[in-house]
C-alpha cells in the first residue's frame, strides 16, 4: 500500500511538469545563452508564470505579458526600467529580439524561443 502512494506521488510529481499534449512547460526561470548562436555583450535572464514573463536584461528589470496559448507567443509591449547603462549593445539587442517572438519550445534543459528573424536559446537555472 505504501509502495503504490509513493509511485502514485512520483508520477504525479512527474507529469505535473508536462503539459496536456505531453510537452514539457514552459513556467521556470531560464539564462539566455545566445541570440542566433551569439552571445551578447553581459548577461540576461528570463522567467516564465504562465503567460507572465519577466527578467533581468543586461541593465535593466523587464516584463511582458504573452497573450497567446504557449507555445504560441503574442508578447503585450516590453516594458523595461530605464537605468544608466554602461553595457553597449547587448540590452537592446536583446529586447528587440524578445520584441519579436512568435513561437516556443523546450528540449530537455533549454528554452529556444523564435521569431521572423532571431532564435533566443535560454538554459534552465
Amino acid at each position: 500500500m505504501k509502495y503504490s502512494r509513493i509511485v502514485a506521488a512520483v508520477f504525479l510529481a512527474a507529469t505535473a511538469a508536462c503539459s496536456m499534449d505531453g510537452q514539457m512547460g514552459f513556467d521556470g526561470t531560464y539564462r539566455l545563452a545566445d541570440i542566433d548562436g551569439q552571445p551578447i555583450t553581459g548577461s540576461a535572464t528570463l522567467m516564465v508564470d504562465g503567460s507572465q514573463i519577466s527578467g533581468m536584461g543586461p541593465c535593466n528589470a523587464y516584463r511582458s505579458e504573452n497573450l497567446a496559448e504557449w507555445p504560441q507567443i503574442q508578447l503585450t509591449a516590453v516594458a523595461a526600467t530605464k537605468r544608466l547603462c554602461l553595457v553597449e549593445g547587448g540590452e537592446q539587442k536583446y529586447l528587440t529580439a524578445l520584441a519579436q517572438v512568435s513561437e516556443g519550445r523546450r528540449e530537455a534543459e533549454e528554452l529556444i524561443l523564435s521569431g521572423p528573424d532571431h532564435i533566443l536559446r535560454f538554459t534552465a537555472e
